[in-house]
């Protein structure tokens, strides 16, 4: 129901394991029913496995910044340094994707990792200051 199949199909570039329909509701279908280990062609491995329910961010920026090349390399064109790449004027982003150079769907893939980025980074530095305000035992 995370949607780890899909995301091992979309890495490998064809379809190697079975996935479903999302449901009405926008929740996705469990499917896996065994372990699975889907070797990249790029390097790198995928376990698919039934029960896990999410697939996370971790401390990835460096990540998002290789992974979307193409979306940083338009960024660092933005008439704006503090450019959202949303509505700002200006935007080699958003002039990428009217001119065709970059699909809609992958700038909502890279907006959607940034938001999950900054979520992980928001809840690890809120943990650090819990534990900073907590009194140390001895």
């Amino acid at each position: 129901g995370a949607g780890k199949s899909a995301l091992a199909n979309a890495l490998v570039g064809v379809p190697v394991l079975s996935t479903r329909s999302i449901r009405p509701d926008g929740r996705g279908r469990h499917t896996s029913v065994r372990r699975q280990l889907v070797v990249l062609p790029g390097g790198g491995c995928v376990i698919d496995t039934p029960g896990l329910r999410g697939v996370g961010v971790f401390d990835s920026d460096g990540g998002l910044t290789t992974t979307f090349g193409d979306v940083t390399e338009a960024a660092e064109r933005c008439r704006f340094g503090d450019c959202r790449h949303e509505t700002e004027p200006g935007c080699a982003v958003l002039a990428d994707v009217d001119s065709g150079q970059l699909s809609p769907r992958r700038l909502e893939s890279w907006r959607k990792l940034r938001r999950e980025h900054a979520r992980m980074v928001a809840r690890r530095d809120a943990r650090a200051r819990a534990s900073r305000r907590a009194p140390k035992r001895l």
